[in-house]
């Protein structure tokens, strides 16, 4: 007949030795205990950091929103000035009398010196002068050439250029020279 033996019996007819601190119900929970305890400690050093990361991005949101709020207000109100000048050029194109030119150039040059006002006043800017150091992403060569190593100056200038900022928005057309003869510049 076999032996019935329970597993408690069966631990105690092993020897101590091969029985490990994990092995028994009481050493794991004071190991997991001990996790527990160094990772509550990580936490609490790490919260804050955690907690001001999260208010600085929160921050970082909404002063974006505020400044692409800001941007569409300005542009919005830099449309509308432009949308009134272009509506006003239009209706000058469709009345243009044929009969005095004078008189339609005339609206038109006061349009045009609208249009400039007001864009020069939401920041746009004209650039471009003979003399100038050629800049292949300012200038546009409508004649002449830079020397070999690519360097010019602008001898004359046929259309100003236009710029936002730091950003250009129209190239100038100039004539380019090399460096070498920048005295025939004037």
């Amino acid at each position: 007949m076999v032996a019935d033996v329970s597993d408690s019996e069966a631990m105690a007819t092993e020897s101590p030795a091969a029985a490990t601190s994990e092995d028994t119900p009481v050493a794991g929970l004071a190991v997991l205990a001990g996790e527990v305890r160094a990772l509550r400690s990580e936490f609490e050093r790490f919260y804050p950091l955690a907690t001001q990361a999260l208010a600085r991005n929160e921050a970082h949101r909404t002063l974006a929103e505020r400044l692409d709020s800001a941007e569409r207000r300005l542009e919005g109100r830099a449309v509308q000035p432009i949308a009134l000048a272009l509506a006003q050029l239009l209706r000058d194109v469709r009345r243009f009398d044929r009969q005095d030119p004078d008189r339609a150039l005339e609206h038109l040059a006061h349009v045009e010196d609208e249009l400039a006002a007001i864009l020069t006043r939401h920041g746009l800017r004209e650039f471009g002068e003979a003399g100038d150091v050629f800049d292949q992403q300012a200038h546009r060569p409508l004649r002449g050439h830079v020397g070999d190593d690519g360097q010019g100056v602008v001898s004359e200038v046929h259309a100003r250029g236009l710029a936002f900022g730091d950003d250009i928005v129209v190239k100038a057309d100039v004539a380019v020279l090399p460096p070498d003869q920048r005295q025939e510049v004037g």
